[in-house]
Parts: structure tokens; C-alpha cells; sequence
């Protein structure tokens, strides 16, 4: 009886371990998501969504037109050939299922419409996940680089 419970809690231990180590639907569909926008498709959003950056003066809500910083080329009328690329570093999907976290860097490139000048940026970005009618969109997004100006390339 005894190495029979030892033997039950050694199997339920290396289920629960194995079970951990296998990401969960919600997790790849949140990866998947981020595959989309390193791809350059359009980040899903919820209309209310916070956004932070520092290239803004204010984080901005729901819509709303940033303050770009004076001299920046952040905003898109301003970039042409932009690349990102995110590597997700920690990622948790609340036990509830409707919201989850990411902690990431990146990497972002682009050119200045005005002087043709290429310019790339890397930072640290965190974001919060809202899943809404079987979406994840992001409800929040804060990032900033490492150092405050684009490094000109």
C-alpha cells in the first residue's frame, strides 16, 4: 500500500510537470498573434487600449492622437520600411483565461520619409492581453529603449 502511494504521487508529480513544460492554447494563440505583427500585420487592439512609448510625449487611450516627441520620427506619416521584431521572454495566461501578460524586447528598424536617413532602436516592452469573443487582443502596451534616441545607422 505504501509503495503504491509513493508510486501514484511520483506519476501525478511527472504529469503535473509535464502538463507545465506543454504551452497552453491561449499562450500559442497569443504567439501566434505576435508572429502576425513581426510579420507586419496590424496589432490587435481593444478600443481601449493604453499606449506608452517613448517616442511619445503621453501615453495615449482609446484612440486618441499621441503628443509625438518634438524632433522624433515616431507616427507612421513619418517611416518608411519599418521592421520590428519581438522576442517574447515571459508570457502567463491568467488562471481565469480572459487575460494574460507579456514581457518582451524588441528590435525596430526603419527610414525617415523626410532625409531617407535608417534608423534602429532596441527596448523592452511589456504588454497586457484581453481575450474578447474568443480573441486575444492587447489591452495595454508600454514600451521604451534602452537608450532615449534611435542609434542612426
Amino acid at each position: 500500500m505504501k509503495h503504491g502511494f509513493f508510486l501514484l504521487v511520483i506519476l501525478l508529480g511527472s504529469a503535473v510537470c509535464a502538463f507545465a513544460q506543454h504551452p497552453s492554447a491561449d499562450e500559442a494563440a497569443i504567439r501566434e498573434a505576435i508572429a502576425e505583427i513581426n510579420a507586419g500585420r496590424p496589432a490587435p487592439r481593444t478600443t481601449d487600449t493604453v499606449f506608452w512609448s517613448g517616442a511619445y510625449v503621453k501615453p495615449f487611450v482609446r484612440g486618441e492622437q499621441p503628443q509625438v516627441r518634438p524632433g522624433s520620427s515616431a507616427g507612421g506619416d513619418n517611416r518608411t520600411n519599418q521592421q520590428i521584431a519581438v522576442t517574447v521572454l515571459q508570457l502567463r495566461v491568467a488562471a481565469s483565461g480572459d487575460m494574460a501578460y507579456e514581457y518582451s524586447t524588441f528590435q525596430t528598424s526603419w527610414d525617415r520619409k523626410d532625409n531617407g536617413r535608417h534608423f534602429a532602436l532596441e527596448g523592452g516592452l511589456l504588454r497586457v492581453w484581453r481575450k474578447m469573443d474568443g480573441q486575444w487582443l492587447i489591452a495595454a502596451s508600454f514600451q521604451h529603449p534602452y537608450a532615449n534616441t534611435p542609434v542612426e545607422q
